[in-house]
This record gives C-alpha cells, sequence and structure tokens, in this order.
C-alpha cells in the first residue's frame, strides 16, 4: 500500500495515477466502503480477501491519525510509471 499526503498541489500533478486521490477533508467524510469500493474498481487484479482487510485497515488508521490536519491530498496505490524495459 501507498498512501500519500502533500500540501501543496506542486507535489501532486500526477494524482490520476492513483486508486485513490482526494483532498483530507473529503477522504475525512467519505464512507469507507465507498473507498473501499473506489480502490477495488481501479485494481488491476482479482481482489483477495488479504488487500481488501488491509485497505479498510489503513483507512481506519488514516483517518483516525491524519484528522488533525488542515488541509493536504491523499492518495492510496499510487502507480510509479517505469523507464524503460523496467
Amino acid at each position: 500500500m501507498i498512501s500519500y499526503t502533500c500540501h501543496s498541489t506542486n507535489y501532486c500533478k500526477n494524482m490520476g495515477r492513483a486508486y485513490y486521490s482526494k483532498e483530507l477533508q473529503e477522504f475525512l467524510t467519505d464512507d469507507n466502503d465507498g473507498i473501499l469500493g473506489e480502490l477495488a474498481n481501479n485494481h488491476q487484479f482479482a481482489l483477495e480477501e488479504q488487500q481488501r482487510n488491509a485497505w479498510m485497515q489503513q483507512i481506519d488508521i488514516l483517518k483516525n491519525e491524519l484528522r488533525g490536519l488542515d488541509s493536504a491530498h491523499i492518495m492510496f496505490e499510487y502507480s510509479i510509471p517505469r523507464m524503460g524495459k523496467r
């Protein structure tokens, strides 16, 4: 799992590569099942129970830990572009 928060749009130019990408306040108010659905829809493989459970746990942890931030952007499962054949 990759989750990332940023405080400036300069750091978040390629948010379209993330399975889930929202402003922090939206993330905090989004329904956990809705977030999971968005992650699952963007997942390229069959969703295994272990992955689903990991995402659910990470959503809960991040919502609890990030409540004190004023503004940020969060991304789950950011796809890092490959260069060449690697």
